[in-house]
């Protein structure tokens, strides 16, 4: 009797993710010596964090649960399968992607995402199937620096409500994960790091600001992104400075 071929599909939760400017960035660095090491930078981060973020987890954490990375271009894709046991792949995939925007926020790039849940088969070379389609439609949807839920995902979020708090934010109307949530800067364990953390989030800010033409496409994601931040601080109660008025470009 033949062995049935098992299907390589299974639940899974996805999120895809966009630096943004990093066309830009690419282009600039192929003639430009300055721009070529910020680009270094920026990939040495993404790299650092596919390759041994996952290193750092708990040993008591299932190697199924272990979240898989795919990095294409500016493109970052996360999946975990949607549950097993008491773990949620939601909430892996909703924690890494606020990490990750997180340490691109520290170096000025944001980062554009949607994440959904579904059918997907994901290994080390590739990812397939409609759970990663939809996420990548998503993502195209977002319309701003920010990582939204599809409606799939919003569905299994609903599902677990304790689990899910903390990680995401209804701003705007939509349901969008809380990426500057103090709970996963690195430096919340220190005392002030978590006001460092925004001060320096402010800073990066206010000079992609300056920097940026005012009725520009890359003007317009940082606006968005400042009246963000100053939400944050009120949400969380963070002893930041918020913007009361956005810098103009000399």
């Amino acid at each position: 009797m033949e062995d049935k071929l098992q299907p390589p599909f299974e639940d899974r939760a996805v999120a895809f993710l966009d630096v943004l400017g990093f066309s830009n960035l690419v282009k600039n660095a192929e003639d430009s010596p300055a721009d070529l090491t910020t680009l270094m930078g920026l990939r040495a981060v993404l790299d650092s964090h596919m390759r041994f973020d996952n290193q750092m987890l708990s040993p008591s954490v299932p190697q199924t649960v272990v979240p898989l990375y795919t990095f294409i271009s500016d493109s970052i894709i996360i999946s975990s399968p949607l549950q097993q046991g008491r773990y949620s792949g939601l909430a892996v995939v909703a924690v890494k992607a606020i990490q990750i925007a997180q340490k691109l926020l520290e170096g000025g790039h944001l980062l554009r995402g949607g994440i959904s849940t579904g059918p997907v088969w994901h290994d080390v070379r590739n990812i397939f199937g409609t759970g990663y389609i939809d996420a990548f439609k998503t993502e195209q949807r977002a319309d701003h620096p920010r990582v939204v839920l599809s409606t799939s995902s919003e569905q299994e979020w609903a599902k677990v409500p304790d689990l899910m708090a903390g990680l995401g934010v209804i701003y705007e109307g939509r349901l969008s994960l809380d990426v500057l949530s103090p709970v996963y800067v690195r430096s919340a364990h220190i005392h002030g790091g978590i006001e460092d953390f925004y001060a320096q989030v402010r800073e990066r800010i206010n000079s992609n600001l300056l920097s940026a033409p005012l009725g520009s496409a890359p003007r317009a994601k940082w606006e968005w992104f400042a009246g963000f931040y100053n939400d944050a601080l009120k949400r969380h109660g963070v002893n930041a400075e918020s913007f009361t008025e956005l810098p103009i470009p000399a």
